[in-house]
């Protein structure tokens, strides 16, 4: 493909809250018409106190705290974009954009009853302009929450853009982050079908830190949950969450599958005299069964799912996904050369250029918005 050559650099922290991420890409193209490769990526974990400050401010933090936050999360963002910058050998004068997702402290969707949602992302856009010397496009979500939408998933335009199959077949392309988001792309962009399944790693996450004394923040490849036995009973009860039954458009959060969720569950657990590390396995199998469910609920008939995010990185998960979705193929983003931690980062990229084209980066099929918007805010 021929025509405008640009490059974007994608920020992005997750609802795990497992660090910073930064993808620079260079593209051919504008608009939705874009040819993409992925000049590099970088991920950055967060300390335990960087992660402890966040979900202290997400609980209870004041207001001072809230805007220091976002004071800090700005520089840590610029940072962790200006060293792939120079690992790569790239002038920050190369690159045309940077979209930053910031991290979300607060995502509240609109309600049933009409009620428009809200959301809060952090990491000041100004300072990662400043910083890095590239103008900055952030704030995603408000557009579409503004338009009555979810503000959530945002990434499916891109999944379309870049992944549909050339046969028109459809494919699934699932996000297992914090929380866990799947997209069904057919070759006509009105027919994509995409939502917010529930929890992704953020419970598994959990039961992981308490299991270990936190002493690990997550379940290193699998490895707890493969120890431990489900308790189906358990299982079944927490499957029956209304959230499951809630037809998209629909998206969710940690405040909703969080810490909060995770005590109540876990308290059950304790009745039941479930050990540790059959927590994580029951947690596991959840995140999995919810996963699968929604799919052939809503999504079926597919040919193949390709998973992404940190999940694709737990063995004893995709087993469990590829177990429930008997006779669907299962594989990961790399399978297209797109590594499984950076698509979302690419994702933000993406957008970002769209919102210099000011070509609506939403699918109102998708996140229930009235119409299409430009998504994001520049500075700079």
């Amino acid at each position: 493909m021929s025509g405008l050559i640009r490059r974007a650099l994608g920020l992005m922290s997750g609802t795990s809250l497992d660090g910073v991420d930064a993808a620079l890409i260079e593209t051919s193209g504008t608009g939705e018409d874009l040819s993409v490769s992925v000049l590099g990526f970088l991920s950055e974990p967060y300390s335990d106190q960087e992660r402890g400050r966040i979900e202290s401010v997400m609980a209870n933090g004041s207001l001072s705290e809230l805007v220091r936050l976002d004071r800090d999360l700005g520089k840590r963002f610029a940072s962790v974009g200006s060293k792939l910058l120079r690992e790569l050998g790239c002038s920050p004068s190369s690159v045309a954009v940077v979209g930053s997702h910031g991290q979300t402290l607060y995502h509240d969707p609109p309600t049933a009853e009409g009620v428009c949602g809200s959301t809060l992302q952090v990491g000041c856009a100004a300072r990662i302009r400043e910083n890095l010397g590239i103008k900055v496009v952030s704030d995603f979500r408000s557009a579409d929450m503004a338009a009555g939408g979810q503000g959530a998933p945002l990434v499916p335009m891109v999944d379309w853009m870049l992944f549909r199959r050339s046969d028109g077949k459809p494919r699934a392309l699932l996000n297992v982050g914090g929380m866990a988001n799947v997209t069904r792309v057919l070759l006509e962009k009105s027919e994509t079908i995409a939502f917010d399944t529930g929890p992704g790693n953020v419970l598994i996450d959990l039961a992981a830190r308490a299991a270990t004394g936190s002493r690990l923040s997550f379940d290193v490849d699998g490895e707890l949950g493969a120890k431990g036995c489900v308790h189906e009973a358990l299982l079944n009860d927490w499957l029956a969450d209304p959230y499951f039954e809630k037809s998209p458009p629909k998206s969710t959060g940690r405040e909703y599958f969080g810490p909060e969720y995770f005590r109540a569950r876990g308290q059950e657990a304790e009745r039941f005299g479930v050990s540790a590390d059959d927590l994580v396995a029951t947690f596991t199998a959840f995140t999995a069964r919810s996963i699968a469910r929604s799919l052939k609920r809503w999504i079926f008939p597919l040919e193949d799912v390709l998973v992404s995010g940190g999940g694709a990185r737990n063995p004893t998960l995709m087993r469990g996904i590829e177990r429930e979705l008997e006779g669907v193929r299962v594989g990961t983003s790399q399978e297209l050369s797109w590594p499984v931690d950076a698509k979302e980062a690419i994702a933000f990229a993406i957008l970002a250029l769209l919102h210099l084209d000011r070509v609506p980066g939403n699918l109102p099929r998708v996140t229930g918005a009235r119409h299409p918007v430009v998504l994001g805010r520049r500075t700079g």
